[in-house]
């Protein structure tokens, strides 16, 4: 049985939102702590030593794929 029941493409929204956190380029978006286990859980995401949430080489690629509809 499934952790959690995320929709189709919550995961990967979620994952851009780390994403445009970690750049610093908009307003910072607080993740829900859901998906910062999913995620992380999924070794897209990982604290940096200051704590912060940044996106992995694996969760480089999700965010590629999806853009390009690979997904």
């Amino acid at each position: 049985m499934p952790l959690h029941n995320f929709k189709k493409g919550e995961l990967g929204h979620w994952l851009q939102v780390v994403a445009d956190n970690f750049e610093g380029q908009k307003d910072y978006v607080p993740i829900p702590p859901e998906f910062v286990e999913a995620l992380t859980t999924l070794r897209c995401v990982e604290r940096t030593d200051a704590g912060v949430l940044a996106v992995t080489e694996k969760g480089r690629l999700a965010l590629h794929m999806e853009r390009s509809g690979q997904v």
